[in-house]
């Protein structure tokens, strides 16, 4: 009973760690080592990005494991999210702004619809209809020593003219098949004078320019205005130019197709004033000045001025040479007929449109917005505005082509001819002027 007694006094007075034995006590260690630790470890990961983030000023959402990098992924895609729609805003406003200012280019272009009828002269006044510049010979030059072979068809030194001027007739138009090509596109440039008020609008420049996409070429081919032709549509034959005095540039354009065969269908028509503008907005265009030419120039000059209202000798030259010259200038000298007649016309008209196209691919873009700003009230076509904003965009290349020119008649291809009332005119052979003329543009 006494050792009874004693067995529970002593377990009493142990605590229940002196009461377990020595394993166990060393588990119960091991597993508080093991709570100790975890907690110890779990306190440091979630410590240390608190850290972290608070160097940068940013708390963490979420206090686990992770949570600072899908932070940063997420400000990164916000950041790449933000940057796209910025750049897509940027291009929309360009594009929108690029569309308003094509649009408003083209809203000052005087476009000519497909079923816009021109208005037609009845044929029975047509040939009462004298041409305002028919006091100017066609085969003389007044001021030109005789022997000095200018490109004077009236000129006996010129090899161009065949025979003595007589009485001809314009050949009968040509059963040729209309020559065309899907790789050039044929546009007539009319020139027209309307300065003087009260005479019907002949075409004082007529210039087919041939722009060859495939071979990367353009062929200007001048169209004497003196050249008589059959004109459709019960006309008497007449000079070239006064189609577009009978019926506008669509009996212009069936003029050209029946006579030279050629498949022209669009016209780009612009006056004298224009063109004066396009040089001026340009800088002006260097030409070379023959001392005979510069009291004609003068004379146009003078002439414009008083129309102006400036001072008769503003614009003047003072010398010939190759030199500067503005718009008004450039239009007296490309109207000279009295040197050279309508050859030599037509040739310096050529030397202005290509010192026009050498500024063209010079000038910087203001220039170039100055001088499309200053010809586009004045151009008149039968262009779509598809095919101009086609032309816009090929303009870079087309400046670049090569250019080959033309004269039709050629050399040694016509004669002259006094036809009644209306002067002295050119009889051309028409298929032999024809066949030179599809070579030089389809290469047939």
């Amino acid at each position: 009973m006494c050792a009874y007694n004693d067995f529970t006094k002593s377990n009493e007075r142990k605590s229940p760690e002196e009461g377990a034995p020595a394993g166990a006590e060393q588990m119960r260690s091991v597993r508080r080592a093991g709570r100790t630790g975890k907690e110890e470890k779990t306190e440091t990961r979630s410590v240390e990005p608190r850290r972290k983030s608070a160097r940068r000023g940013v708390m963490p959402r979420n206090p686990l494991p992770g949570t600072t990098v899908n932070a940063r992924a997420r400000r990164r895609s916000l950041k790449l999210r933000t940057l796209l729609w910025s750049v897509v805003t940027l291009v929309l406003v360009l594009l929108l702004t690029v569309a308003l200012y094509v649009n408003s280019m083209l809203n000052k272009i005087n476009f000519i619809d497909s079923d816009y009828t021109w208005l037609r002269m009845d044929p029975s006044e047509a040939d009462s209809l004298t041409d305002p510049d028919a006091d100017y010979p066609t085969g003389t030059g007044e001021t030109e020593p005789a022997g000095t072979g200018d490109e004077d068809p009236g000129n006996p030194a010129d090899p161009g003219a065949t025979g003595k001027p007589e009485p001809q007739i314009a050949a009968p138009f040509p059963q040729d098949q209309l020559r065309s090509s899907s790789s050039v596109k044929n546009i007539l440039l009319i020139g027209s004078d309307t300065r003087r008020s009260g005479y019907s609008a002949r075409s004082d420049v007529m210039i087919l320019l041939s722009i060859d996409s495939r071979n990367g070429k353009l062929t200007m081919s001048s169209l004497l205005r003196d050249i008589f032709v059959n004109i459709p549509g019960g006309y008497k034959p007449n000079r070239l130019n006064a189609a577009n005095a009978f019926g506008g540039p669509p009996l212009l354009l069936e003029t050209v197709r029946n006579n030279f065969r050629v498949d022209v269908q669009k016209f780009m028509m612009v006056d004298f004033f224009s063109f004066r503008d396009i040089v001026d907005a340009l800088g002006g265009v260097t030409i070379d000045v023959k001392p005979e030419e510069v009291k004609y120039i003068n004379l146009s000059v003078r002439e414009m001025n008083r129309l102006e209202g400036r001072n008769a000798t503003t614009y003047q030259l003072k010398s010939s040479g190759k030199q500067n010259l503005n718009g008004i200038q450039a239009v007296g000298y490309s109207r000279i007929r009295k040197i050279g007649s309508d050859f030599g016309r037509t040739q310096r008209q050529r030397n202005v449109l290509n010192a026009v196209l050498a500024k063209f691919r010079s000038a910087d873009i203001g220039t170039l917005h100055n001088a499309v700003n200053a010809v586009l009230p004045y151009l008149t076509t039968n262009l779509s505005r598809g095919d101009v904003l086609d032309l816009a965009a090929q303009l870079p290349a087309i400046v670049k082509y090569p250019v080959t020119e033309l004269q039709i008649p050629a050399k040694g291809t016509f004669e002259y001819a006094t036809a009644g009332s209306h002067g002295s005119v050119i009889k051309i052979d028409l298929y032999t002027n024809n066949r030179l003329l599809w070579k030089t543009i389809y290469g047939e």
